[in-house]
């Protein structure tokens, strides 16, 4: 079967030798999307590095302690505080203890408030009838505690700085 020249042009392929045209906006929409994956990136990068940073280290053990409240003379109110757990308990008098046993962290704090109720007329202030104690458990002395009395209030802190 001959084919003549026009019906040869016709079976051809029609080729567009003329360069294809882009969208007007596809470079922006392109360099916004480059942009949107880096910023991404970055955030979830600085996300690992907050986190990274944040996290606790290592810095030492908790201890467990004993609390120990008498009051000789008066009843009183002790409210004893660590972080953020606060337990309020009246005291007996005539040298009856309050115990308590607490874990403390690492940079954690006990404090300890006794407030009398009544005080004795021998000792009107109160600050003789009080006995605040705050040890760690291996018997160590506390010599971060301190026990300071202000007209029949007493407040006695211990801290666990000792890394070991």
């Amino acid at each position: 079967m001959n084919q003549t020249s026009s019906e040869a042009e016709a079976t051809q392929p029609v080729v567009d030798s003329a360069p294809k045209q882009r969208h007007p906006l596809a470079g922006v929409l392109t360099a916004i999307a480059v942009a949107l994956s880096v910023l991404t990136v970055a955030v979830l990068g600085l996300g690992v590095v907050v986190l990274v940073r944040t996290a606790p280290a290592a810095v030492g053990p908790s201890k467990s302690v004993t609390v120990t409240v008498t009051s000789n003379y008066a009843y009183g109110v002790v409210t004893y505080t660590r972080s953020s757990t606060t337990e309020v308990s009246r005291i007996e008098p005539l040298g009856t203890p309050k115990v308590w046993r607490p874990e403390v962290a690492f940079g954690d704090a006990v404090v300890v408030t006794i407030e009398l109720i009544s005080t004795s007329a021998d000792d009107p202030t109160g600050a003789a009838g009080i006995n605040c104690a705050i040890t760690s458990a291996d018997g160590s002395v506390n010599v971060s505690s301190s026990t300071t009395v202000t007209g029949g209030r007493a407040q006695c802190t211990w801290a666990n700085d000792k890394a070991s």
